[in-house]
């Protein structure tokens, strides 16, 4: 179980920071790393949740479409 966002901006003077509102890229990013890894086996894709605009705990405003992906590894 994983879960990833792109911090925009981190503040030191304001607690908290920002991330990029688009956090489906992020779940791409790292779903193509763990390709590049060579162990996978197979990748689904499933729609976790509807499509959302929202804002998290901390007031960032952001955008999903939903979807998750669920890996399969490679076995020895």
């Amino acid at each position: 179980m994983a879960t990833a966002h792109f911090d925009k901006a981190v503040s030191f003077k304001v607690k908290g920071h920002e991330i990029d509102p688009a956090i489906d890229k992020e779940r791409d990013n790292v779903k193509k790393e763990i390709e590049a890894t060579g162990l996978v086996n197979k990748i689904v894709e499933v729609q976790m949740v509807e499509p959302t605009l929202g804002q998290n705990q901390m007031g960032s405003n952001f955008f999903t479409d939903g979807k998750a992906y669920i890996v399969f590894l490679k076995t020895k």
